[in-house]
């Protein structure tokens, strides 16, 4: 499995690296590159870019299972995984989640994942994007949501006439699978 990391000028000096009397040269703009690590170590680079020297690219991808729940009862989960890097104060996370039972859960609540670790109380706001969905009935567009302080994440519906309205249980159906990735400050 290859982990992809897109540098974006806002972040640059969120990911680090270790260099021993290297260089690391990005010609151009900085958004044109993007730096890929694979499960085996090995650091691929595209773009225009010159590396000389020994450098490490310090990023550890670790992984964690999830909890679905509706703040107090959990979904049974079956073949679910996620995957985060940590790097300084800010985790990527990518999720692919799949369930197949929902006792006891309560419909009004909202529909919530565990986080590996805590949103910053602060600048905990996440954004992220859905690639897979199946078992919520919405008919329209749902995104994920990160508030700041919280050890959950949760997923909104956007409405028309920019209407947002929570994902609640009550559109969750007893078997499912929502892939995911989203980004926060700790």
């Amino acid at each position: 499995m290859i982990f992809i990391i897109t540098l974006i000028v806002n972040i640059l000096s969120v990911y680090s690296f270790n260099c021993d009397d290297s260089i690391f040269s990005l010609p151009g703009d900085v958004e044109d590159y993007s730096l890929c690590l694979d499960g085996l170590g090995d650091f691929y680079v595209s773009g225009d870019v010159e590396i000389k020297g020994k450098c490490r690219f310090n990023v550890s991808i670790n992984t964690y299972s999830p909890t679905l729940s509706d703040g107090t009862n959990s979904y049974t989960l079956t073949n679910s995984i996620c995957y985060y890097t940590l790097q300084n104060n800010y985790i990527d996370m990518f999720c692919d989640i799949s369930w197949n039972g929902k006792i006891s859960i309560i419909g009004g609540n909202n529909f919530l994942v565990s986080l590996p670790i805590k949103s910053n109380s602060i600048y905990g706001y996440g954004f992220g994007s859905i690639s897979y969905l199946q078992g919520i009935t919405y008919s329209s567009f749902i995104t994920t949501y990160l508030g700041p302080n919280s050890n959950n994440m949760s997923f909104y519906s956007l409405g028309g006439l920019g209407t947002i309205n929570n994902v609640l249980n009550s559109v969750v159906s007893t078997n499912g699978r929502i892939v995911f990735k989203i980004s926060y400050y700790t």
